[in-house]
């Protein structure tokens, strides 16, 4: 209703006679992308509650990142899951974000449903989580809760294309011990959670080291890189260390000039361990 009353007096003329015509399905689906990033979130639940056809085109809009926790403590509470779902994700928990503008971090564990508002089948969700083996190991699991949420007659998904779907590997709880397989596709992996053993290749070692034309946009490394190792992970812009130690730098030098972000993960790890005793 707010874009309405913003809109020019022919525009908003336009659009309430687009509404209430046969084609106000198609406008459905031109304007749910701004829908989605100026709604707050519990107006898009609202809208998306309101008929079948504007659930859909809003499902068709959203930014949603499916975080699949494993390892968490029985007494942790639903905020901090929230919390350590936006740490892995990089970006706000949902239902606590104000908006999908800058997408959503939804933790999601097996037995939890996923939000009936949005229609899932429809919707272009991603999926990140603390390695490829937990992603894969929640497949069966999230199947059927996907199976739950969607709309009946919608197609399944077939699970040999989860991988397809991962943008976020590693947590601050169990960054990535290893790198990838080299034979393993991850063509939207964009932020990961590593240790020092899995972001550096040393001189001597006998591993492969990251998988070659791998590109990680946001890499967040625990530990200190030891002496003389390098950094090889191509497309790095947001980078964060777990300390300043000389070899750390040396280690990670070349890649700044295609930073634009430089972080340090230290606290954001001690901040994790408390959110086991929120209440």
């Amino acid at each position: 209703l707010k874009l309405f009353s913003s809109a020019s007096a022919p525009t908003a003329f336009g659009l309430r006679r687009a509404i209430s015509s046969q084609h106000a399905m198609s406008w459905f689906d031109i304007a749910a992308p701004r829908f989605v990033s100026a709604l707050r979130t519990r107006d898009l639940q609202h809208c998306a509650l309101a008929c079948h056809s504007l659930r859909l085109a809003l499902s068709c809009a959203l930014d949603v990142v499916v975080v699949v926790l494993e390892l968490v403590p029985s007494s942790s509470s639903w905020l901090g899951l929230c919390s350590l779902a936006a740490d892995i994700a990089g970006r706000e928990a949902y239902p606590f974000a104000d908006c999908n503008c800058g997408g959503w971090a939804l933790p999601w564990q097996p037995g939890l449903p996923l939000p009936l508002c949005f229609d899932w089948s429809a919707c272009a969700w991603r999926v990140a989580g603390s390695s490829i083996g937990s992603v894969l190991a929640a497949v069966p699991q999230l199947q059927a809760s996907l199976t739950r949420a969607r709309d009946s007659g919608a197609p399944n998904e077939e699970p040999l294309q989860i991988l397809e779907r991962v943008v976020a590997l590693g947590s601050p709880r169990a960054p990535l011990t290893a790198p990838p397989p080299p034979d393993v596709r991850l063509p939207r992996l964009r932020r990961v959670w590593a240790s020092a053993a899995a972001a550096a290749t040393e001189a001597a070692a006998a591993s492969p080291g990251w998988p070659e034309g791998l590109s990680v946009a946001e890499l967040l490394i625990q530990g200190d890189l030891p002496a003389g190792s390098r950094v090889a992970i191509p497309g790095v812009r947001l980078l964060g260390l777990d300390g300043t130690v000389p070899e750390s730098l040396a280690a990670v030098d070349h890649l700044a000039p295609g930073l634009l972000e430089l972080d340090h993960v230290h606290d954001r790890r001690d901040k994790d361990h408390v959110h086991d005793h929120d209440h």
